[in-house]
């Protein structure tokens, strides 16, 4: 909250796999607009598979969009006298998690059910907040790091990586295992 006790927007971490910002991210140019560089995508996906690459080089530079994903660091509260922020608004979160719809849906569910217990909508808002916020909010930590581990451009780091994920057990793995496909790794010379 800020000093005048009002919800205040907080910094946010960017996860681009197309370089610098685009879009409507908070440092895109004033029109929106990018020129896309092939050499630097083609640069950004070295050593990953042929197939990409071929793809990049084939492609009209006008149909390449730049997209990022960003989230937001935690808020210090969701809920302002009567209002509440739920879903990407309290903690919009990158796409590596794949949780963020059902974040919404998951604080919508209980929003709904505190708000209609017995308690006053102070102590509802207060419980739906005690509830979901440390839980969302580690979810938005997770798939930062599960952004960056995605997103890691040293060979060596990639294979490293690939090969702990082969060696992790049962469930946990499997999508661990499926971060890891989303960059290939150049194998290590």
């Amino acid at each position: 909250m800020s000093r005048s006790g009002r919800m205040a927007p907080r910094a946010a971490s960017p996860i681009s796999a197309a370089g610098p910002a685009a879009g409507t991210s908070p440092t895109a140019p004033a029109n929106g607009e990018r020129t896309i560089d092939k050499s630097d995508i083609l640069g950004h996906i070295e050593g990953w598979y042929q197939l990409l690459r071929d793809a990049v080089d084939a492609a009209d530079p006008s149909s390449i969009v730049a997209t990022e994903a960003w989230d937001l660091e935690p808020l210090e509260t969701w809920v302002s006298g009567r209002v509440v922020l739920i879903g990407d608004a309290a903690h919009a979160t990158t796409p590596f998690a794949s949780m963020g719809a059902c974040m919404t849906i998951q604080d919508s569910a209980s929003l709904v059910e505190h708000l209609g217990s017995d308690a006053s909508v102070e102590d509802a808002l207060a419980a739906f907040v005690s509830e979901r916020k440390q839980r969302d909010e580690a979810v938005v930590r997770e798939s930062r790091r599960m952004g960056h581990l995605s997103q890691m451009h040293s060979p060596i780091a990639t294979w490293l990586r690939d090969e702990a994920f082969s060696h992790t057990p049962g469930r946990r793995a499997a999508g661990q295992r499926r971060v890891s496909r989303s960059a290939p790794a150049a194998q290590p010379q």
